[in-house]
């Protein structure tokens, strides 16, 4: 268990760290997020994010893939608040389309 002690000086000090702790406090949200796992020749699994496309990650099994994308996931999210980057909150529509190929 973590202790924290605080000294306040005076009411100035006071408000001004209330301030600082306010701002550090973040809010936390559950988000899914789709994703896709491409069985590998070699063995293991592809992993890509459609929402966010700068993801491509591997796992060696289908429970590692999706660890790995979890914590790639929350990278991105992290930068991206840290940059203040808005990620689009609209979930997209992942929908199958098949088509016949004459061959």
């Amino acid at each position: 268990m973590t202790r924290l002690h605080f000294t306040f000086v005076d009411d100035t000090t006071s408000k001004d760290m209330i301030t600082r702790m306010k701002k550090r406090t973040a809010t936390h949200t559950t988000r899914a997020f789709a994703v896709l796992l491409r069985p590998e020749p070699e063995g293991g699994f592809t992993v890509r994010v459609p929402e966010l496309p700068e993801i491509v990650t591997f796992g060696k099994n289908e429970k590692e893939a999706l660890a790995m994308a979890q914590d790639a996931i929350e990278l991105v999210l992290e930068d991206s608040t840290a940059n203040q980057n808005i990620i689009d909150s609209e979930i997209p529509r992942i929908r199958e389309v098949a088509v016949s190929i004459n061959s």
